[in-house]
């Protein structure tokens, strides 16, 4: 029972019209575009890079083994349709910076901070509208969301 359930939602992720039985190159994979206008609410996002090399000589898995993959940055928050939407943070395994605030629509609207790898502030702190920073101000917590000062 347990083994048709995962087949069942094993093929709903490969993409219509693609057989099981084909090479990794062959098969199409699911994109976070083709889920992203289904991604709302409350969630933490853990994006990861193949190595493509890797994947290539897979002949017999469609899943990228683990240890062939490689940490790009999680975030995690209030999102709508795949971009963030009210109080969200991430950090980048790359580099290591961060960021932390509210974003309208996948970009920051509010209070809003940025941080390079070793806590100092990347940008200024403070009220922005997309990337602009519209005045800067000390943010001692995110318990309240700020969109404008008159």
């Amino acid at each position: 029972m347990v083994r048709r359930e995962n087949e069942k939602v094993r093929d709903r992720f490969l993409k219509k019209g693609k057989s099981l039985n084909t090479t990794p190159r062959q098969t199409e994979y699911l994109q976070f575009k083709d889920i992203a206008s289904s991604l709302n609410g409350y969630a933490r996002f853990v994006s990861y890079k193949v190595n493509q090399s890797h994947l290539e000589s897979q002949t017999n898995s469609l899943t990228p083994e683990a240890r062939y993959s490689e940490l790009e940055y999680v975030a995690e928050g209030q999102f709508r349709a795949g971009l963030k939407n009210g109080y969200c943070r991430s950090i980048s395994a790359n580099d290591g910076s961060s960021a932390v605030g509210f974003h309208l629509n996948g970009v920051p609207q509010g209070k809003w901070s940025s941080y390079k790898p070793n806590g100092q502030l990347s940008r200024p702190e403070g009220l922005y509208e997309g990337t602009t920073c519209t005045q800067q101000i000390t943010i001692h917590n995110y318990e309240t969301r700020i969109l404008k000062t008159e």
